[in-house]
């Protein structure tokens, strides 16, 4: 799994903000019968394709996490995504994309 590293958490929290946007932006255009009046994006049945409106929906990627060299969110693997374009997810997210999740930022002690 590989992930995207930002040094701040205003930075990581509005990239994950922007591939939400991303992602839901693709999907109007190919499915919008898949976006939901509250912009949350529908499910599908796997064996069919078809939409399940009444099954958990998508409001988001991903919440950015805490690490020792700043905060990180994971990237998708294409299959997870497809049909969206890994690339498309990606615009204008910045970060360094990490092959491996730094360790965690350790907990202050009182």
């Amino acid at each position: 799994m590989s992930w995207l590293l930002f040094q701040t958490e205003a930075e990581a929290t509005e990239a994950e903000a922007k591939a939400s946007e991303n992602v839901r932006r693709f999907v109007r255009v190919v499915a919008p019968e898949r976006i939901a009046e509250d912009g949350s994006i529908i499910g599908i049945d796997a064996a069919n394709w078809q939409p399940q409106p009444a099954a958990a929906r998508t409001e988001r990627w991903a919440v950015p996490e805490p690490v020792a060299t700043g905060w990180v969110m994971p990237l998708p693997e294409p299959e997870h995504i497809a049909p969206i374009p890994l690339s498309v997810f990606l615009l204008g997210l910045g970060g360094e994309q990490v092959d491996s999740i730094p360790p965690q930022a350790e907990e202050p002690v009182a």
